[in-house]
């Protein structure tokens, strides 16, 4: 699971697209007005000798909590501030 957008990835190509998601990420946010910008997602750290399971439960809670965005009205959460607007 990709800490950054959160979509699900096999093993053997999740370090490719993080690169490639990490730039993605940033070109978006460079689009957004200054006040609404936020930092590229840390990696979440899983330890050593962690399963797949563990390390995909580190990334989803890593992208919950870095990436999505809560509505003030209703608390749903977004993938981004723009797809809160209307």
């Amino acid at each position: 699971l990709c800490y950054i957008c959160g979509k699900d990835f096999f093993s053997t190509s999740i370090s490719i697209h993080e690169v490639q998601c990490a730039k993605k990420y940033e070109a978006q946010q460079a689009l957004l007005p200054e006040g609404q910008r936020k930092p590229l997602p840390s990696r979440p750290d899983a330890g050593q000798g962690a399963t797949l399971e563990e390390r995909n439960k580190a990334a989803q809670e890593a992208y919950e909590e870095q990436v999505m965005v809560a509505c003030p009205g209703c608390n749903r959460t977004f993938s981004g501030q723009d797809r809160m607007e209307i």
